[in-house]
């Protein structure tokens, strides 16, 4: 029998630890019938000399089951005794006690582990967190309390209590504290994640701080030991993190040539693979992997398989390398490695998408100089076959350069046509294209799908490619289809978009001028005509010099009635186009004397309006128009509409065009001489000595108009009413000049000056 529960004389529990020892030795079942009768509530009042025996007894129970299963007293009594001791030996400052307490506390925990217990414990771990915090000021306790904590953070066999914000804050000092290399922090770092679903620490602790600043270097440069336990805590991280957050993906996604790296050793092999499984899996759900789901699982599930070789998974593989190439374009860990895996992979049967799209970036990146060229070609031809095969090929390509210059160099003509649509229709980058259109010499290609493509986009953007592509021998080929392409006026625009080469001969030059003006009169696309137009006049400026090119298209008096129709539209680029081509053909018939047998009137009222570029193409149309020395030009106004045309030109309010206004009302002026006597044209200058003018041409150019007014009304007797003084002190504000000089004479000599002034 036991003494009296009320032990507290020291020689009596070494008596007991001899007996507890014998009996140990001698195999003895005494240690076992005792332990639920100890009086270890006792314990808790014993003095610090016993307190070392007491330990001391406690140790040799730890494996004893029946002191584990006992959790309503011996268990809890050893953990109450435990903390009440060492919240008294901090007070002592003793420091070897503190150790022996803590590395109790922690083989307790630790032997826990292998024992089956009916109901689970149940005690406060925010009141250990709080002991442990001050004790982390000790820098030879950290590392037993890091490890102490640990292990009751992965029991699964203990119920915590509600003490989130003291252990949350714990966990964060040992990361203060620690060196962030530590092994002891690695296993802590583990130990929390994995208990932070349960205990709901907040996400944003230090823990996850040190996942994404910290970890990433260690991959880099720590010890094996180290790397394993980092490892183990990213796939911790990944499982434990909320939906739609891929902060943890995008840190560890731009580590894939590291992680890459680490396959190397065959223990670590699993730990990487799955850290791929979840980054392949966000980056599909971030949109940069364009997968189908039953493909995606395929992947996932395969690597989730993996135990040990990471040979016998090269379409995996073949995945990491495809995220580290989209990572860092032409540039992989290991191209040879990745050469042979692009080749066993393309040995296979059938390929998931995502397989098929890794060989698709792959292979042309890496492979092609890495294997004899009877090899590439039997690989090469394995994966083409699979692509030609595949229903949705727009799945499978990464779109860059290399890749896009491999299908085209391929000897398969529908496939390269189907390639180069899907970039025309999916891929932005003109340069791209461009250069790989150039470098492979395929740029008929982009030819066959202007004219053939249905869908509006792809022949729109052929047609855009096309007008940038510096190649004369397809500006040819598209100026061969120009007289092939009347019956579609779709196709039409699109070669005209694409700026197709101008004749060279003169029989040619003809011909095309010929064409052209019957076609411009049917067109009815907007972008078809204004091509059309601008087309026409390059032909017509390379040709001025030759008389018969130039008539072959002035002749048409049809063509020309509806080009002047079109420039009377209210869509001012219609219109621009439109008054653009007649002003070189009006300079054209001018420069060669072509006459004509009708000329088209034009109703210049309705062309002289819109913005202001077209408003100065109609302008310098009516004045060629009014400058035209002989008897017929192709075209011209009614004389019965020319006061109209005046007084629509006084009344533009376009201060922009002001200099070129009073251009032609100056010649308007010379010609219809009675147009000065309007009563209008008065007023006009009046308004117009009161303005103030943006340019000094725009006053020169007033002022020409004004010495052609007054040469004409100085000859009668015309009346300049109250207008003379508005002319007069305009007049006086010039600087002197000859021409000045002389519209003051004219002035003072008009009629009626005597009567105003």
């Amino acid at each position: 029998m036991l003494p009296s529960l009320a032990i507290t004389d020291a020689k009596i529990l070494k008596s007991i630890l001899v007996n507890i020892q014998l009996s140990k030795r001698e195999n003895d079942s005494w240690i076992e019938n005792i332990f639920p009768y100890f009086p270890f509530k006792a314990m808790m009042d014993n003095s610090p000399e016993t307190a070392s025996v007491l330990l001391d007894i406690l140790e040799h129970f730890l494996d004893s089951n029946q002191f584990l299963r006992n959790t309503n007293s011996a268990l809890s009594y050893a953990v109450e005794f435990t903390l009440a001791n060492i919240t008294y030996f901090i007070k002592r400052n003793d420091d070897r006690m503190l150790v022996r307490l803590i590395r109790f506390l922690y083989e307790l925990f630790s032997s826990l582990k292998y024992v089956v217990f009916v109901k689970k414990l149940e005690f406060d771990l925010g009141r250990i967190c709080e002991l442990i915090v001050p004790l982390m000021e000790h820098n030879y306790l950290r590392s037993p309390l890091a490890l102490m904590l640990t292990q009751i953070l992965s029991l699964q066999i203990i119920t915590f209590a509600e003490s989130n914000a003291i252990i949350d804050f714990c966990i964060s000092k040992f990361f203060f504290y620690m060196e962030p290399d530590r092994l002891e922090l690695c296993k802590l770092a583990a130990a929390s994640l994995r208990a932070t679903p349960h205990l709901k620490i907040r996400r944003t602790n230090r823990t996850y701080e040190w996942l994404y600043e910290v970890c990433p270097k260690l991959l880099d440069k720590a010890s094996i030991e180290i790397v394993t336990n980092v490892l183990e805590c990213i796939v911790l991280a990944f499982e434990t993190t909320e939906e739609n957050d891929f902060k943890l993906t995008k840190v560890y996604a731009a580590k894939i040539t590291t992680l890459y790296r680490l396959l190397r050793n065959k223990s670590l092999i699993c730990s990487v693979m799955k850290i791929f499984c979840y980054i392949i899996s966000d980056f599909v759900d971030m949109g940069i992997l364009p997968l189908l789901e039953d493909e995606l699982m395929q992947i996932i599930e395969l690597i989730k398989k993996s135990k040990t070789k990471c040979s016998h998974y090269h379409d995996v593989m073949l995945v990491v390398d495809y995220l580290q190439c989209l990572q860092s374009p032409y540039e992989i860990s290991k191209p040879e490695a990745t050469a042979s895996i692009v080749k066993r992979c393309a040995n296979c049967v059938k390929y998931p998408v995502i397989v098929l799209k890794s060989l698709c970036l792959l292979f042309p990146t890496f492979f092609l100089n890495q294997n004899s060229e009877i090899t590439t070609r039997f690989v090469e031809n394995n994966i083409l076959d699979a692509v030609e095969q595949y229903a949705h090929l727009s799945q499978v390509l990464t779109y860059n350069l290399r890749q896009l210059q491999w299908f085209l160099k391929s000897n398969r003509v529908n496939l390269k046509i189907i390639v180069l649509e899907i970039y025309l229709a999916n891929y932005e980058n003109d340069k791209v294209i461009l250069d790989a259109l150039e470098n492979t010499n395929t740029a008929d290609l982009l030819v066959h799908c202007l004219l053939t493509n249905t869908k509006k986009e792809i022949p729109e953007r052929a047609a855009h490619l096309l007008s940038h592509l510096q190649c004369p021998k397809i500006s040819i080929l598209l100026k061969k289809q120009l007289p092939l392409s009347f019956r579609s006026e779709t196709s039409l625009m699109h070669l005209l978009t694409a700026e197709p080469a101008l004749p060279t001969s003169i029989s040619e030059g003809i011909l095309f001028c010929t064409m052209m003006s019957n076609l411009l009169p049917v067109l009815t696309i907007k972008d078809a005509f204004i091509g059309a137009c601008h087309y026409t006049y390059k032909l017509l400026i390379k040709f001025k010099s030759n008389r018969e090119v130039v008539e072959a298209f002035i002749f048409n008096e049809y063509a020309i009635g509806e080009i002047c129709k079109t420039g009377t539209s209210n869509d001012d680029e219609i219109a621009c186009s439109s008054i653009t081509l007649l002003v070189i053909l009006l300079k054209l018939q001018r420069r060669h004397y072509i006459k004509i047998y009708h000329t088209i009137f034009v109703d210049f009222c309705k062309l002289i309006s819109g913005s202001s570029t077209r408003l100065l193409k109609s302008i310098s149309l009516l004045q060629l128009s009014l400058t035209y020395r002989m008897s017929k030009p192709i075209l011209c106004a009614r004389k019965e509409d020319i006061i109209n045309v005046y007084q629509h030109l006084q009344a533009l309010q376009c201060i922009d065009v002001y200099s070129e206004v009073f251009t032609v009302m100056t010649k308007l002026l010379k010609t219809y001489s009675y147009l000065g006597y309007l009563f209008s044209t008065l007023v006009y200058i009046e308004v117009h000595c009161r303005k103030l003018f943006k340019t000094k041409d725009q006053v020169q150019s007033f002022l020409s108009f004004l010495l052609d007014w007054l040469e004409n009304i100085s000859k009668t007797a015309m009346p300049l009413y109250n207008s003379w003084m508005s002319i007069y002190l305009f007049l006086k504000e010039q600087p002197d000049s000859d021409m000045l000089k002389r519209l003051l004479y004219l002035l003072n000599i008009c009629p009626g000056r005597q009567s105003n002034f």
